[in-house]
């Protein structure tokens, strides 16, 4: 993945994070999980950002690297984690018959 494509991918995540924050009344327990995924999913993606730019001059096609890995397990759980959040919230409104319908 490029570099933009990186930064693009997780300047998504963060809105979604936002608005899925905003979802649950900005309650703290949903903040602290939310900052817990971002924090370990863009550690994951600064060093390897780093090492595209040391390997760009010597080749133009990167193999994949144990590292890219990592950082696709962390991005799968960060959506996995929002797409969690909002079923929950969308179940939790249906039980309570607050959907946006009613």
């Amino acid at each position: 993945m490029s570099t933009s494509t990186q930064c693009t991918t997780f300047t998504l995540q963060l809105i979604l994070a936002f608005r899925v924050f905003a979802l649950f009344g900005r309650r703290p327990w949903v903040l602290r999980l939310l900052g817990c995924v971002i924090l370990a999913q863009l550690l994951c993606r600064v060093p390897l950002i780093i090492s595209d730019f040391e390997s760009y001059g010597s080749s133009i096609l990167f193999r994949l690297s144990p590292k890219t890995n990592i950082q696709m397990a962390f991005g799968m759980a960060m959506h996995s984690t929002l797409i969690i959040l909002t079923v929950i919230k969308h179940s939790l409104s249906l039980e309570w018959g607050v959907s946006a319908g009613k």
